[in-house]
């Protein structure tokens, strides 16, 4: 309800005049008697009024419509007391009304909003009536009166706010990398770095690239995007269900030392896809890689105890990993998928070893198989291991490489790789 200042006057002629075809001639009778029983001198049309009359009669007008809401009640005319939710409604969400006298039979009950006309409800009773609002507005938004009829009796109107409905993405992207530099990296230089985007998505999307680069050493992140180039150019429209290559032309910082850098892709809506494995650049270091005809991810299996799939931060960046409490142990089983396109089938080995400090991180069993032959391409093949904590501090990480090595003549060798982060809490 509006308020004024103690300050502020304004005439209760010009009031009067505002509520006319607002208010019968009789409400606006009672509502001035009303008025004058609030002034101990009396009030009259012309009187100057302050805020605390103002505020009283704008109240008086809130309690004169429920009366009035009451009074057609008592004669069995439907009344609408409430809308919920309230605020901009959009189209194809659930409205309810709520009030008095709606038919028992709630299809007997005929709601217009503007012009349209709703017959079909989700529920109702003499109280209530839910439905979902119709696709059937133009020019929206738009505020529109809303009133119910019931056996012939139309109700008090209500207004109702109604928007488009934008639905929302689902799904996210994936990100893989496909090709960065081989041999020692120099600061100065100039690389070039190819991911895949992947759309398992169910809306056209926009994505803003960026190159990110946690784990900085000399050089920071924004020294780095300042020097990269992305092709095609950001920002990138990509389809549901497309695949697209990405290449960052990257003019390596001249103060550079480290740096662990991936794609990050921003929906419209906000929400961040990184590819989880970084390329770890590294001055006068060699640059490894994952092979893309390959993608290793994981999984637990029943068997855990103590261990849980989580989102660790590592140098910067969240990547999905395990967290261990002491004495933890679980199986893991781990996915390979096989991106190969054509008739020739592969062979893989496997290999799974822990990075660092890893006596506090033992194998005790896998992985299980060590090998698979004859593998069609675009298949996926499952190993495992069996794994525990026995000790280190918490909040210690360190990463679980598992790799698999293409080894049939057939096709040239290769070595696809993960890198899982493991912590114990």
């Amino acid at each position: 309800m509006p308020t004024l200042t103690e300050e502020s006057v304004v005439t209760m002629a010009s009031i009067f005049e505002a509520l006319e075809g607002v208010l019968s001639e009789d409400e606006r009778q009672a509502l001035l008697t009303d008025l004058i029983d609030v002034s101990p001198e009396g009030v009259a049309p012309g009187d100057l009024i302050t805020a605390e009359l103002f505020n009283a009669m704008m109240s008086d007008i809130n309690s004169l419509k429920i009366r009035v809401a009451g009074l057609e009640g008592a004669s069995g005319a439907p009344v609408i007391t409430g809308i919920s939710p309230s605020g901009a409604i959009p189209i194809f969400s659930l409205l309810t009304l709520r009030g008095v006298n709606f038919d028992r039979e709630y299809r007997n009950n005929t709601v217009r909003i503007g012009n349209t006309v709703i017959r079909s409800f989700r529920r109702g009773d003499e109280t209530s009536l839910a439905f979902t609002v119709p696709n059937e507005f133009a020019d929206l938004p738009a505020t529109l009166p809303l009133t119910i009829e019931t056996d012939g009796q139309v109700s008090n109107a209500m207004t109702v706010s109604l928007v488009e409905n934008v639905p929302e993405q689902d799904g996210a992207f994936d990100i893989i990398t496909l090709e960065a530099p081989s041999g020692v990296m120099s600061a100065g230089e100039t690389i070039e770095i190819t991911w895949q985007i992947s759309a398992p998505v169910i809306l056209a999307d926009v994505l803003q690239l960026q190159l990110a680069a946690t784990a900085t050493d000399g050089a920071n992140e924004a020294e780095w995007q300042a020097n990269t180039r992305f092709s095609p150019q950001s920002p990138l429209a990509i389809a549901p269900g497309s695949i697209v290559s990405v290449t960052a032309t990257i003019d390596v910082p001249d103060d550079a030392r480290a740096a662990d850098l991936r794609l990050r892709a921003t929906r419209q809506d906000g929400e961040v896809s990184e590819n989880p494995t970084a390329v770890e650049w590294r001055d006068g270091g060699t640059l490894e890689v994952s092979d893309p005809r390959a993608d290793i991810t994981f999984d637990l299996t029943g068997n855990a105890d103590g261990v849980e799939e989580a989102t660790i931060e590592v140098n910067g960046a969240s990547v999905p990993g395990l967290t261990f409490t002491n004495g933890g142990q679980a199986e893991i089983q781990f996915i390979l998928q096989d991106n190969r396109t054509g008739t020739a089938r592969a062979d893989y080995d496997f290999a799974v070893t822990v990075e660092s400090n890893a006596a506090a991180w033992p194998i005790t069993l896998g992985p299980i198989p060590a090998s698979e032959t004859d593998i069609p391409a675009g298949d996926p093949v499952t190993f495992s291991i069996i794994m525990n904590n026995s000790g280190g501090s918490v909040g210690d990480i360190t990463h679980l490489r598992v790799e698999a090595t293409q080894t049939a003549t057939a096709i040239e060798s290769y070595t696809s790789f993960a890198r899982i982060p493991l912590q114990r809490v």
